[in-house]
């Protein structure tokens, strides 16, 4: 099954692994809510990614979620269709906390 929706680069908070993969911990959407990451249960390539992406199978509450990992940073397929309106309008209502 393709993904209709594109990449959407997104922060997370991670820790390092004895042998140093990053494990996430947390992470932050465009509209400044964050999750915590309460357990990663699985970590494998992508098959066929020609970026080296490696997808992780998290637990965010009570729901199974993935999130991916290349080599600019942590991306999901998000459910929803996100525009850059959609985005100007998440940063305002961050920045407009802060203030």
């Amino acid at each position: 099954m393709a993904n209709t929706n594109p990449r959407y680069y997104v922060l997370v908070d991670t820790a390092r692994s004895q042998s140093g993969i990053p494990i996430p911990s947390k992470l932050y959407w465009y509209d400044g809510r964050s999750w915590k990451i309460d357990k990663v249960e699985l970590m494998q390539p992508v098959p066929n990614a020609m970026d080296g992406s490696v997808r992780y199978a998290v637990i965010i509450g009570e729901t199974k979620t993935y999130i991916y990992k290349d080599k600019m940073g942590w991306y999901v397929y998000p459910k929803e269709k996100i525009t850059a309106k959609d985005i100007e309008r998440g940063r305002r209502k961050v920045v407009q906390s802060f203030i």
